[in-house]
């Protein structure tokens, strides 16, 4: 299921900041296409970089829980899904809690996701299917439920 999603909104939870205004940073923030991803196991979102063997790992938190940052909601819904269930491909803007290190996942938070789609597991034939064209947002309704 493909869902094509552009918004750059970040979520109001309160106490947590805008990715790039984190106070963890090591750097500046920059630019991949790839995609993003849930698992088990840390990081719970892996984002794996187009045409590259590099692995980023999505954090929210890095090593000082009082300076949180919020992911954007066009790529947060994917936290409600069963690891595996949902694979979003676009180009994020990324903000580097730790160094690039060859050979080491880099821990970096999302501050922006743009030109996304999403393809959803299909439970029966377990294969990753379409859920509609290009949009600006995505909708819960667009998606189908965990049975």
């Amino acid at each position: 299921m493909l869902v094509a999603l552009s918004a750059n909104a970040h979520a109001g939870n309160e106490g947590n900041t805008a990715c790039h205004d984190n106070p963890t940073l090591v750097g500046h923030c920059f630019s991949v296409h790839g995609r993003l991803t849930t698992k088990n196991g840390g990081p719970a979102m892996p984002l794996w970089v187009t045409g590259t063997h590099r692995l980023l790992g999505v954090m929210e938190c890095w090593r000082d829980p009082n300076h949180c940052s919020t992911l954007p909601d066009n790529v947060a819904f994917a936290k409600d899904y069963p690891p595996g269930e949902l694979l979003t491909y676009g180009d994020f803007v990324v903000c580097p809690f730790t160094r690039s290190r060859p050979g080491w996942m880099q821990f970096v938070c999302i501050d922006k996701a743009s030109r996304l789609v999403v393809e959803q597991l299909n439970q029966k034939s377990q294969s990753f299917e379409y859920v509609t064209g290009p949009r600006d947002t995505i909708l819960k309704s667009d998606l189908k439920p965990f049975p």
